[in-house]
C-alpha cells in the first residue's frame, strides 16, 4: 500500500508517495533515482535535493553549512526521523565508518548532488583523485575536474590544491568570527578573506 507525504504543492507538481519497511524506512515510489541513487523534486519551479525538501518541510530551514545525513543510509527514504542536519565533517566520518561508498555510473558525466561535490573537495584535501573516484563510483577525471573548479561551479569557487591551502592565523580566526557574528554568509566571508567554505564552517562549529 502506497502512502503519501501531504505537503503543499500546485496540482501539475507530482505527489511524494511511499511504502512503509519493516525496519522504519519509507522507501519513496512517486519518483525515480538520478543516476547517483539518489532523488530530486520540483517545487515552484526549482529543484530541490529530496532530502533536503523532506527535512525543511518537517523541521524548518537548514542552517548554512549543514548537509542532511540519512541515518539509515538508503538514499530512497523518506522518513523525517531518518533524517538529520549535520555538518561535513560529521557526514564524512560517517562515510568512512560505516565503510560507505555512494552508488553512481562509471563515466565521467555521472550526475552528482551539490552535498557530494562538497564532500569531494573535502576529501581530495587529503587523498588522491584515484581514491576519491573509487569511493564515489566515478571515473578520476570526475574528481580531477571539481579539484581544479573546472566543473560545479556554482558550488563555491575555491579549487582544491593539496597541502597548499591558505596558512590560518589566528587574527584570520577572530577576524571569521566578527563576521559570523555579523551574520555574514559562507559566501561573502569566503570573498573577504579568501578562506574557502570548510575552513569558515569548522570555525563556525568550533571544529577548530
Amino acid at each position: 500500500m502506497c502512502l503519501k507525504h501531504n505537503y503543499m504543492r500546485s496540482p501539475n507538481e507530482k505527489e511524494i508517495t511511499y511504502q512503509e519497511q519493516e525496519d522504519g524506512c519509507w522507501l519513496i515510489t512517486s519518483h525515480k533515482p538520478m543516476p547517483n541513487g539518489y532523488y530530486n523534486i520540483k517545487r515552484e519551479g526549482k529543484t530541490y535535493s529530496l532530502g533536503r525538501y523532506i527535512y525543511e518541510q518537517n523541521n524548518g530551514p537548514i542552517p548554512d553549512g549543514l548537509v542532511i545525513m540519512h541515518l539509515c543510509d538508503n538514499p530512497a527514504c523518506v522518513n523525517p526521523t531518518h533524517l538529520k542536519a549535520g555538518t561535513q565533517r560529521e557526514n564524512i566520518q560517517d562515510m568512512v565508518i560505516k565503510n560507505r561508498n555512494w552508488k553512481g555510473i562509471q563515466k565521467p558525466s555521472c550526475k552528482l548532488t551539490e552535498e557530494q561535490v562538497i564532500e569531494i573537495r573535502h576529501l581530495l584535501k587529503t587523498h588522491t583523485d584515484k581514491e576519491v573516484a573509487k569511493m564515489y563510483n566515478i571515473h578520476k577525471s570526475t574528481t580531477y575536474s571539481i579539484r581544479r573548479g573546472e566543473k560545479w561551479k556554482h558550488i563555491g569557487q575555491d579549487i582544491v590544491i593539496p597541502n597548499k591551502c591558505k596558512k590560518l592565523k589566528e587574527a584570520d580566526k577572530n577576524l571569521i568570527k566578527s563576521l559570523i557574528k555579523e551574520g555574514k554568509s559562507l559566501r561573502g566571508i569566503s570573498k573577504i578573506t579568501k578562506f574557502n567554505r570548510a575552513t569558515i564552517t569548522k570555525i563556525k562549529n568550533h571544529d577548530i
